[in-house]
């Protein structure tokens, strides 16, 4: 089961004078399976289930399973909304996300700082980026006009003030877990210092109850884009988010279930 089963997107056309636009919105109702997928998706974004279970052997399940449990409200429907978007993106435009913020939480109530997602662009072989996307997500469950301005202008922010400082950190991670990707992700910063960002990519996620979505959202960011080259905004439209949010979270506390060990039993009662 993959997002793609569940939602549709399409590239509108005309655009906007500024940035491209991916309308994706449902096929219908989400299924069970639906909900399993977002689920796989919040916890691949905020941890892995290896891991998980190797955890609880020690520390037990009660301390773990808090570690990909919802927090306040406002900071449960930001992870909802990242894990969605990277999740998407993998599907549907193969960028991938290979340092997922959300692994960095202390807490399940902290939010993270500087850009929402850093996903890249990657050929396989030979194993090189091509593209450093930036990603900023604003979820509504209310009707909101200013979230992609706003998006916007935190993505400008990012790009001028902490572009060093967010790459920094994904290639650290890369680094300290000796993975492949740091190699390639290095090459490809040195080559951009020569390009001049050319290679840099921008997108703002959208993620809107359909009930409350306003086409004026767009309108906004057209009227003062153009300073980020090239931008894509994506509009996800779901019906009934909130409710689906808490659906997908409470799949994610049904699947991390680690079962009982037979043998580990209280035998205090035998006889023999």
């Amino acid at each position: 089961m993959t997002l793609t089963h569940w939602l549709t997107g399409t590239t509108r056309s005309p655009a906007f004078a500024s940035f491209q636009l991916e309308d994706v919105v449902e096929h219908g109702p989400p299924d069970d399976a639906a909900a399993a997928a977002l689920a796989r998706a919040i916890l691949d974004a905020k941890s892995s289930m290896g891991f998980l279970e190797q955890a609880a052997a020690v520390l037990g399940w009660d301390a773990v399973a808090a570690r990909v449990a919802g927090g306040r409200t406002r900071v449960r429907r930001g992870d909802f909304g990242e894990a969605l978007t990277a999740t998407w993106f993998a599907e549907q435009h193969a960028l991938q996300t290979p340092v997922p913020k959300l692994r960095y939480q202390v807490s399940a109530d902290q939010t993270q700082p500087g850009t929402d997602i850093v996903a890249l662009a990657i050929t396989p072989e030979p194993l090189a980026v091509t593209a450093i996307h930036l990603t900023e997500c604003k979820l509504r469950t209310r009707r909101n006009l200013a979230s992609g301005e706003d998006a916007h202008s935190q993505l400008i922010t990012h790009r001028e003030a902490d572009f060093a400082e967010v790459v920094l950190f994904v290639l650290e991670r890369l680094y300290f877990e000796a993975r492949e990707l740091h190699d390639a992700l290095l090459k490809h910063l040195e080559t951009r210092q020569s390009v001049q960002s050319a290679t840099d990519r921008f997108e703002i996620a959208l993620i809107y109850d359909a009930a409350v979505w306003d086409e004026r959202v767009l309108a906004r960011i057209d009227a003062v884009a153009g300073h980020l080259a090239p931008l894509r905004v994506h509009s996800l439209r779901v019906d009934g988010l909130a409710s689906l949010i808490d659906r997908a979270f409470g799949s994610v506390s049904a699947q991390v279930v680690i079962e009982e060990d037979a043998c580990d039993v209280d035998d205090t009662s035998d006889t023999v």
